[in-house]
């Protein structure tokens, strides 16, 4: 299934019409993200000016939101009206090369701005065009392994579990305790994928009847998963990442 991440402008209006929306694409058999609706932080505070004041606030949400772009396959954003943050999260979108459907409005002359069409991959005024396309991508075929796709999803899925079971403004908070002693936070990483391969050798080498199945795939989804988190630091490090605050 694959996951989208709806983007839309915050008005009490548009929200209504992104929730409807969000049905009619789950309905087709993708996973919907809508970021207004569902991040972790107090709803109340979005429809006052009090977050321009906490900083820790803007910081969380942000973050919250760009990781949430980081998984999904799709960015599919509805810009009825102008929005900053959605042409932001456009422009993140692009950035990660990923997929994006901009869903406007002919009465909303700005559907042919030469930037919003250079970074989108498709624009429609219609819904149902929106639809065909959105199929397309369903039924479009991957190269290589099936499995191998299924286990991203289950990647995606560990990922966005143990940040919720974290907590912090900081998905990667965890990983960057080291910093306080001098040690990058990739390099710090790469101790933790040094454990994790050094427990895979353990397993590998215990008689087989005493090895759990789990035990060892657990483990190299976590090598995989710290790989993946240490690429994340490591471009943070060298100025890859051009949302790093």
């Amino acid at each position: 299934m694959k996951t989208i991440y709806l983007a839309h402008p915050h008005f009490k209006q548009t929200q209504a019409e992104a929730r409807e929306l969000q049905q009619t694409l789950s309905e087709m058999g993708f996973n919907v993200i809508n970021p207004m609706a569902e991040n972790p932080f107090d709803k109340k505070l979005l429809h006052t000016k009090k977050p321009l004041k906490n900083r820790a606030f803007i910081d969380g949400l942000v973050k919250w939101c760009l990781q949430q772009i980081d998984m999904a396959d799709v960015l599919v954003a509805y810009l009825p009206t102008p929005s900053i943050g959605t042409v932001m999260e456009i422009a993140y979108a692009a950035q990660k090369g990923k997929p994006i459907y901009v869903l406007t409005t002919a009465q909303w002359d700005m559907w042919y701005h030469p930037f919003l069409r250079k970074t989108a991959t498709q624009i429609f005024i219609h819904l149902y065009d929106l639809q065909k396309a959105l199929r397309e991508l369903q039924e479009k075929k991957l190269g290589g392994h099936p499995r191998f796709y299924e286990l991203i999803e289950e990647i995606k899925d560990i990922h966005s579990r143990k940040n919720q079971d974290y907590g912090g403004v900081d998905p990667l908070g965890n990983l960057r305790m080291c910093e306080s002693l001098g040690i990058p936070a990739w390099k710090g990483c790469l101790v933790r994928m040094g454990d994790k391969w050094a427990r895979l050798n353990q397993l590998a080498n215990k008689p087989a009847p005493a090895v759990k199945d789990e035990a060892i795939t657990d483990t190299m989804t976590d090598l995989a998963v710290y790989s993946l988190l240490c690429r994340i630091l490591w471009e943070e490090a060298h100025g890859k990442n051009v949302f790093k605050s």
